[in-house]
């Protein structure tokens, strides 16, 4: 990602802990998970419920 991103491993792990953070989760999957739940993903609406 942070090749992607043209930004150093230590930049990208200092943007993962604060998404971290501000999720109030302790790893990626859980981020990932609240995320979904939140329906902040893109494959998600608003609602909670699948986009078509």
């Amino acid at each position: 990602m942070a090749q992607r991103l043209s930004i150093s491993l230590s930049t990208a792990g200092v943007h993962v802990s604060h998404i971290l953070a501000k999720l109030g989760a302790a790893t990626c999957t859980e981020a990932a998970a609240v995320a979904h739940r939140e329906g902040l993903t893109a494959d998600t609406a608003t609602d909670g419920q699948p986009h078509d």
